[in-house]
This record gives structure tokens, sequence and C-alpha cells, in this order.
């Protein structure tokens, strides 16, 4: 019998009390079926706290998988980017005139990073034949274009991303990568039908790489 002048538990002493001694459970392991918890439900039904440990240890292994899953998959897709850059990084060694360097983007650009756009944009005219290359007019598209820092990634009005790409008609959004390569004075850009395909959100670890290559060819050709 408890003492008179003990006063009695209360919701508060037990939480207390269990705070105070995290362990008292694994102490006393023969408890837990009789410990009952609300249910997930919220229905007002209650649960055994073994079966309740159980659900919320089911539930976190399925979000580990699901985890797991997603950063296979961005593996997987960081593994081809890579490769894909290897193939474009030894095809840029190899140019040795911009018509080279035109085909190189359309092929590996276009079609290698899954891209529907892509023009860089030069301080003057190199040939009005190639497709791939614009010469830089005094007002940007939009301003302060010409002066990104870094590479950026986002998504565009249709009559935004034809400012960019004037031979593409979309009839909604797009999306974009901007490439900034300022010892060139050049700067390239990557565009796709997909609003989602260049998110703000992405790395820029593979831009910045690609850039840095496409920079360092236009210098070596002077271009």
């Amino acid at each position: 019998m408890r003492p008179a002048s003990q006063p009695p538990l209360d919701d508060n002493a037990v939480a207390e009390f269990l705070a105070n001694n995290g362990d008292f459970l694994i102490r006393r392991p023969e408890l837990l079926p009789d410990v009952a918890v609300g249910d997930n439900a919220g229905s007002g039904g209650v649960v055994s706290l073994t079966d309740r440990q159980v659900v919320a240890l089911r539930t976190r292994n399925h979000d580990l998988r699901k985890r797991l899953a997603e950063l296979i998959e961005t593996a997987r897709d960081n593994d081809l980017t890579f490769s894909r850059l290897r193939e474009l990084t030894l095809a840029l060694m190899d140019a040795t005139n911009p018509a080279g360097l035109d085909r190189l983007m359309a092929r590996h650009l276009l079609d290698g990073f899954r891209a529907d756009h892509t023009v860089c944009f030069m301080p003057r005219v190199l040939d009005g034949s190639l497709e791939h290359f614009s010469a830089r007019v005094v007002k940007a598209p939009w301003d302060r274009l010409f002066d990104y820092p870094e590479p950026t990634c986002g998504a565009y009005r249709a009559e935004e991303y034809a400012l960019l790409f004037p031979s593409a008609m979309l009839s909604g959004p797009g999306s974009a990568a901007v490439i900034p390569m300022r010892r060139a004075s050049a700067t390239l850009a990557i565009g796709s039908k997909n609003p989602r395909r260049f998110s703000p959100d992405m790395g820029k670890m593979f831009l910045s790489f690609l850039g840095g290559v496409l920079e360092r060819t236009l210098m070596r050709l002077r271009l």
C-alpha cells in the first residue's frame, strides 16, 4: 500500500520517471505487452507498445528502402552523365575548327545530355553557317544574362525561352542551364522543352566542368 505521505502518481510523474529512466522497459521487458498506446489511425483505439514498435520499424524500413532506391538511381544518373561528359571532353580535345566544334555540340550536348537546344554566345560572329553559335548582342535577352558568376538553372516562359533559342517554338514553359565562360567572354545555354529538366536545385558540378572544358577549347582555337 502506498504511504499516505507519498503523493499519488499522475501523468506528469510517470512521464518524469520514464524520462529519467529510459532503460526501464529494458529492465522490465515483461511489462511491454501490457503497455498500450493510441493507434496510428487516430480512431481512439489502443494497441500494445510492442505492436506499435513493430509498425514503426516497418515504416522506417520502408522509408530507408525508398531512400536507398533514390540514392542508387541518382548514382546511376551521375555515372551516365560522367560517361557522356567524358566522351564530350575527349571529343573537344580533338576539335580543330569552328565547324567541327559546332557538330560536336549537336552530337554530345543535344543527344548525349537529352537536351533540345543549345547555343554558345560569343563576342563576335564566327560563321553564319554555324547552328549552335551566336554573337553576343549589345543587349542580352534579359538583364545580366552574360554576367552570371556561375552556372544557373531554371524554368522560363515560352517567350523568354525563345529569346535564348530563337528557333524554338514552345507552347509552354521550358528550362535551361546557362553556363558562363568568363575567360572566353562566352556563355553557353542548354535548353529543354521539359520545364523540370534543368531545375534550380540540381547540382552544378557537371555544368561547371563542362563550361571549363568548352572555355579552354574556345581559347585554344582562338575563337
